[in-house]
């Protein structure tokens, strides 16, 4: 759950053009970076054990097309290094590089990955917002890669008279402790550990959940000595903070924590809460990284970390092991509230294994996003990031154990809860915390869902298809059954999104993202659909019989009984709407409107109806009726007298006189 940081703009999309400036860096702190690096990087080959412990042994890379080169800026990789060597000039245009923001000034066909377009969420004198991704999770970027979550947060800052809702205070407030224990106050805090901006995002290596998942974070502060300690802690619940509270909540239930679970052959059974550490000194020159991740050793394999290492030195699926001191000692740090709990430092079980973090600190000023930054005692708006203030770091979870899809049979989950970005006061990793942004979801994507939509096998119809909706749109495998006899078959051969049907029952799909299950843990969705066969009722259409009128009627008896004869016209049955359709002499007649014909009793006549009736199954049902009227053509009788002077008896007279 995120702090109360004012806003936050939902996804879809970013700005093509932003109105900033491009940056040009010394080259000569580039060079000092390269030689630095490399003689961390020599040393991590060939120097004692505590060396081994430090995972960060690149300084700057691109991983997974994303630049982490301590700038904000897509398409401009700042510091590129192999094995500690710089490769290119320390400012590289056009390198195509995804990164927090993009630039229109800067070609190239990377993007930025934070939202941009819900305007300007700086508001009032000390901001604190939140900005989404700019993509809905899952999305597929143009280099193949797949989004999955993103954030940035700007944090209030302590300069002059300001405070921040969130720092700590106090000296009993460390790493290994219980978050519980933690007294956060709103005050302020020195500006080189006050932290104004934090990036975070996630992102698999490729278009697939089998693909290695990366993590990139990065962090600003008001400025910087040469010397910055950052931590990056990722629990796996939720966390809660309410500006004005002193406490964290919805916490883990292992000392504040969730703690890892292994099994006896030392398979991870549960992942839980873990922390990076970073220290970046001497401008850059030594960057240290530790791992750490949260556990109670009597509760691990053999009942001990050393006990342990052993077990996961023989585990040929375990990535990591413990790390043992110079004094033979596992390094285990554990605090206030934690009942056994605390963090123990991993390393690569495989020392030879290639590079799988990187971190990097600007040695010189750069360029900030659209939003600019906060720097220097007075809280002053800038462009830039002065030297030694903006981090970034990366990592493959997926090389280091901490991506859900190496728990194997695991319930299915998010890749993460909730993150905090901490700062310490010196490079120990249980001195003093002095700032805190967050705590913010990250990685807490919904597992793949699956429904089914389709239609019943209406109007005789031979077949209908059934379609799985699912909120993951690659890198699914697809299984259909059908309920046969009291059980569920699967069918074979049918591996896709649809399914075609042809008879009435039971379906079902199964739904699985391979590897982790969406992104979860290798779990499956599935949802049921019943197809029922709709036999459509017939048409029923009614015609009066024909009628014939024989007697010389008067008009008005002709006139009713024509009018009762065309009202017994009647239809009914059928699928859906009917369309009835009357003709008289092949021509079709509007009922509602259509004048009756006039039959004299002298002349008579007749009328012929057809009556043509079809439903939304095509069902057709036709009937006719004939009303007809016989003229007088019967010379007439004369009985009686002749009127005087009548000569023409050859006439019809509607009214003979008697007599």
């Amino acid at each position: 759950m995120f702090k109360n940081y004012g806003c936050r703009f939902s996804p879809p999309g970013w700005a093509e053009n932003l109105n900033v400036k491009t940056n040009r860096h010394n080259p000569l702190r580039g060079v000092f970076k390269s030689i630095s690096t490399l003689t961390v990087v020599m040393l991590f080959l060939f120097g004692g054990q505590d060396v081994f412990s430090q995972i960060i042994i690149e300084s700057g890379s691109t991983e997974a097309n994303f630049g982490v080169d301590a700038d904000v800026q897509a398409n401009e990789s700042r510091y590129i290094y192999v094995g500690g060597i710089l490769q290119t000039p320390p400012e590289t245009v056009g390198a195509n590089t995804d990164d927090w923001f993009e630039n229109a000034n800067i070609a190239g066909n990377g993007v930025g990955i934070i939202d941009i377009t819900g305007g300007n969420p700086v508001v009032g004198p000390n901001p604190a917002f939140t900005v989404g991704m700019a993509e809905d999770p899952f999305f597929i970027d143009g280099n193949g890669k797949m989004w999955l979550d993103a954030l940035y947060l700007r944090d209030p800052n302590s300069a002059g008279n300001n405070k921040d809702f969130s720092v700590f205070q106090g000296n009993s407030n460390k790493n290994a402790d219980n978050p519980g224990t933690w007294n956060i106050v709103n005050s302020s805090t020195p500006q080189k550990n006050d932290i104004i901006d934090v990036f975070a995002h996630l992102r698999r290596d490729g278009n697939t959940f089998g693909d290695d998942l990366y993590a990139f974070v990065g962090a600003s502060t008001r400025s910087g000595d040469g010397s910055a300690y950052l931590d990056i802690e990722f629990y796996r619940e939720d966390l809660v903070y309410d500006p004005g509270a002193t406490d964290l909540t919805n916490l883990g239930p292992d000392g504040g924590h969730t703690a890892w679970e292994f099994d006896g052959s030392g398979d991870v059974t549960q992942l839980g809460d873990a922390i990076v550490s970073l220290d970046f000194e001497n401008g850059g020159a030594v960057i240290n990284g530790h791992i750490y991740i949260w556990v109670r050793p009597a509760d691990l394999p053999g009942n001990s970390i050393i006990a342990a290492n052993a077990i996961l030195n023989g585990n040929a699926d375990a990535k990591f092991t413990f790390v043992i001191g110079g004094n033979g000692q596992p390094i285990f740090e554990s605090g206030n509230g934690t009942n056994g709990f605390g963090y123990a430092e991993i390393e690569l079980k495989d020392q030879n294994a290639p590079p799988i973090a990187f971190a990097s600190i600007n040695a010189d000023p750069v360029l900030a996003g659209p939003w600019q930054t906060v720097t220097g005692s007075q809280g002053a708006t800038s462009p830039d990031y002065p030297d030694f203030t903006l981090v970034e770091f990366g990592i493959n979870l997926s090389e280091i154990g901490l991506d859900q899809s190496t728990v194997a049979d695991s319930e299915c989950g998010p890749l993460f809860g909730g993150v905090i970005v901490k700062t310490r006061s010196s490079a120990s990793f249980t001195s003093e915390l002095k700032d805190l942004a967050g705590p913010f979801p990250f990685g807490n994507v919904q597992e793949v869902t699956v429904t089914i939509d389709g239609e019943d096998l209406e109007c005789n119809a031979t077949s209908v298809t059934l379609t799985a909706n699912t909120n993951v749109q690659f890198g699914l495998e697809y299984e259909w059954y059908e309920w046969i006899n009291g059980a569920w078959v699967l069918i074979p051969n049918e591996d896709g999104s649809t399914l075609e049907v042809s008879t009435a029952g039971n379906y079902k799909v199964i739904v699985t993202a391979p590897g982790i299950g969406g992104p979860g843990t290798g779990c499956s969705s599935e949802d049921e659909y019943e197809v029922i066969e709709v036999i459509p009722p017939v048409i029923v259409v009614d015609c009066p019989a024909d009628e014939e009128i024989t007697a010389c009627l008067s008009q008005a008896a002709i006139d009713q009984a024509l009018s009762d004869w065309f009202a017994d016209f009647t239809y009914s049955g059928g699928q859906g709407n009917l369309d009835a359709v009357y003709e008289v002499g092949g021509q079709v007649i509007d009922i509602n409107t259509y004048t009756l014909p006039t039959f004299t009793p002298c002349t008579g006549g007749s009328i012929t109806v057809t009556l043509t009736v079809t439903d939304e199954c095509e069902q057709e049902e036709t009937c006719s009726s004939t009303f007809s009227v016989a003229g007088d053509d019967e010379a007439p009788t004369l009985v009686g007298t002749v009127p005087s002077g009548q000569t023409d008896m050859n006439l019809c007279f509607a009214d003979i006189p008697a007599g």
